[in-house]
């Protein structure tokens, strides 16, 4: 079974933004969006956390249908990062075991510290976890709230252009930070990107959107000249070094 079917799924605000959107997303991938902007990407990753609602279609997660969930049901399942994220008055630490919320009843337990513990370790955030979150630099920020989507132990992680602030080496740091986490936990990640060399590195899965609907869905045979010159209207070359595909603009 798919951990996310998304079944002919369609959005307006006062014209449609997603058309007809049909794709089954396998349990433990991590899937790249691709497609200029507007093309349908932070609003397809809304409608997958339930912050928009389509107005045609349905989205099933394990199964179930997404309307029929609670939003704190929803919470232990999927969890998202946004654009814009400001920080909290806390530390480190306290910011990340936000993330466990949909758990806490009263208060944290041993199991919601401990949790929370591990993953400043495994994103390498000890050195910071006492700090007041307001004190840390942008990739350092945008770590902490990569770990507090994490301590939400969810099944699924939307993420929505989680390094378009970011220099290149936190860009790197921070994709293969959660790639391998989400790796060992077998998170499904749906990621919102524009670098595609980046996508390339990382991603084993690529949804292209054009015009709000889906052009490709597929793993790396999907990422050709033609392709790209269609969603992006650019010609480019795409060689090969390593086993990798990268792409070069002309």
């Amino acid at each position: 079974m798919s951990v996310i079917k998304i079944d002919r799924l369609s959005f307006k605000y006062d014209k449609e933004i997603l058309k007809n959107i049909s794709v089954d997303i396998e349990a433990g991938a991590f899937v790249s969006l691709l497609g200029i902007n507007g093309a349908g990407k932070s609003t397809l990753l809304k409608n997958l956390n339930q912050i928009l609602s389509p107005y045609k279609g349905t989205i099933y997660i394990r199964g179930e249908n997404l309307k029929h969930m609670k939003r704190s049901q929803l919470a232990k399942k999927m969890a998202y990062v946004s654009q814009q994220n400001e920080a909290p008055q806390n530390t480190v630490f306290d910011s990340i075991l936000i993330g466990r919320v949909p758990y806490i009843k009263g208060k944290a337990t041993k199991e919601d510290y401990a949790m929370v513990q591990e993953i400043i370790g495994r994103l390498n955030l000890n050195d910071y976890a006492m700090r007041e979150a307001t004190s840390l630099s942008g990739g350092e920020f945008q770590k902490v709230v990569l770990a507090r989507a994490l301590a939400q132990e969810p099944e699924i992680l939307l993420l929505d252009e989680p390094t378009s602030n970011l220099d290149i080496r936190n860009q790197v740091e921070v994709m293969k930070l959660m790639k391998q986490y989400c790796k060992d936990k077998q998170i499904s990640v749906i990621v919102s990107i524009h670098d595609m060399n980046l996508s390339l590195q990382f991603s084993d899965k690529y949804l292209m959107l054009k015009d709000g609907e889906v052009f490709k869905y597929g793993s790396k045979e999907i990422i050709t000249r033609e392709n790209i010159r269609t969603v992006y209207g650019l010609d480019v070359d795409i060689l090969k070094y390593k086993n990798r595909k990268i792409v070069i603009l002309n």
